[in-house]
């Protein structure tokens, strides 16, 4: 049992204990509604306003939950009843949630994903980030970008859990390099190239994107950002022993993530066994351009081209643009 279902289960005790308190009812029939509450899932999505959410958290009188005991760590949380999300919820929750925005300004639209009372909710931004919202005690954690999901990100900049990252489609892929590597150099501005290298994000990402067949493209986007375009690297660095110390940090980490993504490309050929497509063995060398699962790039799908908007529906002769 994972710790977030445990914490879930303790927190659903809790919230009928309560009641029960409050009520008087008896603790068995609250805790089967709690449950019912939880496994019920998503309600009709409920739109709100980051300001509105703000305006009602800073002027709703708060309604102080006793704990009763049961679980020590638990805080005693001032909550307030949230007409715009459509129960009790711990102010401390909601500044939290609008410290975790307060980039994206107050005009950021929330969309209400889930919500079980007493428990945890789900709030979606515009942008597809999504929150959990601690309804017993006051705290705010991001989620894994695909809904429903209840898992956490890999890190502040790559929005996937572990499991739908290995998901991601290949250009996906390359702009969470892109990302990271941008975040890294960043992080480390003025510190030695070695500081950004061996990074085990990286490497996450290059393991993910063998399995697509783009982790070369993958591991150069990552070294170009991090590190630098060994294309300028003469220009950008007057010193010649600053420069040569570059050079030598972005070839060895592209030849490090490409020695990790051929271990890995062997890996899975050696479980896989044979193609998908023609079911003929798999070589035992490593190929880095397309999918290890294929014997050969003539066994590799086409890619679907993407559709443009500018498109016409099949049978229906293509017009000039509508300006």
């Amino acid at each position: 049992m994972s710790w977030r279902t445990v914490v879930k289960d303790k927190q659903c005790k809790l919230a009928a204990r309560q009641e029960q308190a409050a009520t008087g009812r008896r603790y068995a029939a609250v805790a089967r509604e709690q449950r019912a509450a939880i496994e019920q899932g998503p309600r009709s999505p409920r739109t709100v306003l980051l300001r509105e959410l703000m305006l009602e958290c800073l002027t709703q009188p708060l309604e102080i939950v006793e704990d009763d005991g049961d679980v020590e760590y638990y805080e005693k949380p001032a909550r307030h009843r949230s007409l715009l999300l459509g129960g009790l919820i711990p102010r401390g929750t909601v500044l939290e949630l609008v410290g975790l925005l307060a980039d994206l300004g107050q005009d950021t639209r929330l969309t209400v994903e889930s919500w079980a009372e007493g428990s945890l909710g789900v709030v979606v931004t515009e942008s597809g980030r999504r929150f959990e919202l601690r309804l017993c005690q006051a705290g705010t954690l991001e989620l894994c970008r695909v809904a429903q999901c209840g898992s956490d990100p890999v890190n502040e900049v790559i929005d996937r859990c572990h499991a739908h990252l290995a998901k991601a489609s290949p250009a996906e892929l390359v702009k969470f390099a892109e990302e990271w590597g941008f975040a890294r150099s960043d992080a480390e501005q003025g510190a030695k190239p070695a500081r950004r290298q061996h990074d085990p994000v990286a490497e996450l990402l290059v393991h993910v994107a063998t399995a697509h067949g783009n982790a070369p493209a993958v591991a150069e986007t990552f070294v170009h950002y991090a590190l630098e375009d060994p294309e300028i690297i003469n220009e950008a660095y007057w010193d010649e022993a600053e420069a040569l110390e570059m050079h030598h940090a972005v070839a060895s980490e592209k030849l490090r993530l490409q020695q990790l993504a051929t271990a890995e490309s062997r890996r899975l050929r050696g479980v896989l066994k044979r193609c998908a497509a023609c079911g003929g063995d798999l070589p035992g060398h490593a190929e880095l351009s397309f999918p290890p699962k294929f014997c050969s790039r003539e066994c590799v799908p086409p890619v679907p081209k993407e559709r443009s908007p500018w498109d016409s529906p099949a049978g229906i002769p293509a017009g000039p643009p509508p300006f």
